[in-house]
């Protein structure tokens, strides 16, 4: 029995919202492609039980279109068709999700309400100012840092991101703050991506490595430690490391994809996904003084705050009084 199939064993008399987030593992580590349908009929069969002898109420949190290590996209689009074919809502953090969906799987008639992502204030422990945190990573002071952080995957750039740095790096002139750094921080999920980048940091000085998971005060060293962080992802439809940066006051270089493009303007500039010089442009660009108008306030919604409008939102859609779901902040 899977964790939801025990979903129909609550003990449960009030509402039953089931709330989904990720769901790559409906597919799984399925062996073959035989496998993998019988596995989405399963899955579509749990969702009608649910809602036949349960009245559940089913709702999708939107993450993604598809998951981005996918190995059988066809069985991963029956299952999130499957999915959409029995919700009663879906919950969008990106403006572009509608529209996203709709391309990936075609239309479908579930209501959709839109509550942000929440930054991550209070999450992370803020330990250091910028030349403190740039001593304990060994970075000089008078540098103009780049972050790239979170997960190491080939769909969020890498392969443009160090192409455009050596641009960066071949283009600057002169010292100071107009002398650039890389620094690349997270998880190494894909070990060729690994060995990408280490072979590309080997022996550099501008360039710093650290693929491995990060204690939260390691990560906000890292991000208290940087200028812009820069994400030149290929696909995308939300970004949590893209709230993280702006938690920590970052501007962020971002490709116009899903919720990096409903925040353009001011602290956050949009560049052409897997155009390797139009980032590059973009990084120079951004170390001249002004560049970036105004602070990081726009899109920036409090842990609290995301979580009223969601459950404000949830009820509504849903038809359900507000006490017959918790959440929401105290």
């Amino acid at each position: 029995m899977t964790q939801r199939e025990h979903l129909l064993r609550l003990p449960w008399l009030g509402a039953l919202v089931v709330h989904l987030h990720w769901i790559g593992d409906v597919i799984g580590a399925a062996k073959s492609d035989e496998e993998a349908d019988r596995r989405v009929d399963e899955f579509a069969a749990l969702l009608g039980s649910l809602k036949a002898r349960r009245n559940a109420h089913i709702l999708w949190t939107a993450h993604n279109v598809l998951p981005h290590d996918t190995k059988r996209p066809e069985a991963d689009v029956r299952a999130r068709r499957v999915l959409l074919d029995h919700v009663d809502a879906v919950h969008a953090m990106s403006r572009t999700t509608v529209a996203e969906l709709t391309d990936a799987f075609g239309a479908f008639e579930a209501p959709v309400f839109f509550a942000p992502h929440p930054s991550y204030d209070g999450v992370y422990p803020d330990v250091h100012d910028q030349d403190a945190a740039r001593a304990e990573l060994g970075i000089w002071p008078d540098r103009f840092v780049y972050v790239f952080f979170g997960s190491l995957q080939r769909y969020k750039g890498t392969d443009v991101l160090i192409q455009a740095f050596d641009e960066v790096a071949s283009s600057s002139a002169g010292g100071g703050r107009t002398k650039p750094h890389l620094l690349i921080a997270g998880i190494p999920s894909e070990p060729t991506v690994v060995a990408e980048l280490s072979a590309f940091a080997s022996g550099r000085s501008d360039v710093t490595l650290d693929a491995r998971r990060l204690t939260p005060e390691e990560v906000a060293t890292c991000l208290r430690a940087a200028d812009v962080a820069v994400a030149p992802y290929r696909r995308g439809l939300n970004s949590g490391v893209f709230q993280l940066a702006r938690t920590f006051g970052l501007p962020v270089i971002a490709s116009n994809l899903g919720a990096f493009s409903d925040q353009a303007g001011g602290d956050v500039r949009l560049v052409t996904p897997s155009d390797p010089s139009n980032l590059a442009r973009a990084m120079l660009e951004s170390a001249q003084p002004g560049a970036f108008v105004g602070a990081v306030e726009t899109g920036v919604v409090s842990p609290g705050e995301a979580s009223d409008t969601f459950f404000a939102e949830l009820t509504s859609t849903l038809g359900l009084p507000p006490a017959s779901v918790g959440g929401g902040s105290e």
